[in-house]
């Protein structure tokens, strides 16, 4: 919903003042000044509520695909009768739906970068390294080796200079390399070339940089910044992330648990491998998550700030379009549930159940206390929330229903 223009009343003023300076040209006044107008203003409203395009998730369950009720660190809570919980890894085959949301929250996604990168082991980078320390290693040994034949052969020169002087008659019959001087100029010409090889390695070898070599990547890392200016608790981000490989385009799905978002930024990394080698990350979007209910952000599409009224008027009618024709009772409209719950890490605080009466619009009539003394806390959060009301045959009725301000976590 586009917000309204701002009017400036300056030119408005003026027009007012250009007119009383006719009239009182052109017409007989008695008096000196012209009486004063009075001009009420009154502030808008407050739009601090969230229309938005969100996100729905479904995962495969015994052959069929199943609405996700809330994610956690350890997998998903799903909406079906049975409430099974069912472990996920952290890039599960989710099915995602586009849907229209409202929320009584937002958050700030900022800083979102998504690269493609490589795994280690497909790092030319990283490979090149291991390939030259593979080398390096290997003349290291010669060099070695060349160090200990240098070490022997002044034993060996000293053995066979000692035959020599025992024996002048056996030198006739040595080839150069047995002789003494042989056996010490070979072993030096061997280490000095085994050296040269090791320091002219040292001097050309070129460790290079990523941009050297053609980028095959295979992995993914997304991260980002999110904020919130109101706590909430139990924080999960789910990222969708559009790949491009051979021309054709896929959506790649995956999500972490957050914890708590406040006002100082959480930075939030994710790294994934596996992906097809020459992948492109052509789009990402970041979609939050509170205790099972999403928030809008300011990357959310189609994002429209509302009132408090406004929210509550789409809940309603979004109830009562979804149920045309039905028998159901009424309900909390836990997307746009009190701060204070929003703000808990825990539903034991509120893990109270409160009968409570509401008209044919869904407002709040009265608690039914039947003498029982309702906590302070779990009051004020009721008085807070907003129902839609119960249906008989899509028609909107008063009707009484028990609710508990836990049910909100979803756990």
């Amino acid at each position: 919903m586009a917000s309204l223009p701002s009017v400036s009343l300056f030119p408005c003023l003026a027009r007012l003042a250009f007119t009383g300076v006719a009239l009182l040209t052109l017409g007989r006044v008695t008096t000196s000044a012209a009486t004063p107008r009075e001009i009420e203003s009154q502030s808008a409203p407050s739009r601090d509520h969230h229309l938005f395009v969100g996100l729905d998730l479904s995962i495969p369950h015994e052959s069929t695909f199943v609405p996700v009720r809330k994610l956690t660190a350890k997998g998903a809570l799903l909406d079906n009768p049975t409430r099974d919980r069912v472990p996920l890894s952290d890039s599960p085959r989710f099915r995602i739906k586009m849907s229209t949301k409202v929320s009584a929250n937002s958050a700030a996604v900022s800083k979102l970068k998504a690269q493609e990168t490589y795994s280690p082991g497909a790092d030319p980078e990283i490979a090149a390294m291991m390939d030259q320390a593979r080398i390096q290693n290997a003349i290291a040994d010669q060099v070695d080796q060349a160090e200990q034949a240098l070490s022997t052969a002044d034993v060996r020169a000293a053995a066979a200079a000692e035959a020599i002087n025992a024996d002048p008659d056996s030198a006739r019959g040595l080839s150069y390399d047995q002789t003494p001087e042989g056996i010490l100029e070979i072993a030096n010409t061997d280490f000095g070339e085994a050296l040269a090889i090791h320091e002219n390695l040292m001097d050309t070898l070129d460790f290079g940089s990523s941009e050297d070599h053609e980028k095959d990547y295979d992995a993914l890392r997304v991260t980002f910044e999110v904020a919130s200016e109101f706590p909430i608790a139990d924080a999960v981000a789910v990222v969708v992330v559009r790949l491009e490989h051979e021309h054709e385009l896929s959506d790649f799905t995956m999500y972490q648990a957050i914890g708590l978002v406040n006002q100082k930024p959480r930075k939030v990394s994710f790294y994934h491998t596996g992906f097809p080698r020459g992948f492109k990350a052509k789009e990402t979007r970041v979609f939050v998550y509170n205790h099972g209910e999403e928030i809008a952000t300011n990357l959310s599409e189609k994002h429209y700030p509302l009132t408090s009224a406004e929210a509550r008027e789409f809940v309603q009618l979004d109830h009562q379009g979804s149920h045309r024709r039905d028998t159901v009772p009424g309900a909390p409209a836990w997307s746009l549930a009190p701060p204070v719950l929003q703000a808990s890490e825990s539903p034991r605080d509120f893990n109270f159940p409160v009968q409570v009466e509401l008209d044919a619009a869904g407002n709040l009539i009265a608690i039914k206390t039947d003498d029982t003394i309702v906590p302070d806390r779990v009051r004020a959060v009721i008085e807070q929330t907003t129902f839609v009301p119960a249906l008989e045959k899509g028609k909107p009725v008063a009707s009484t229903l028990t609710v508990n301000p836990a049910d909100f976590f979803k756990d």
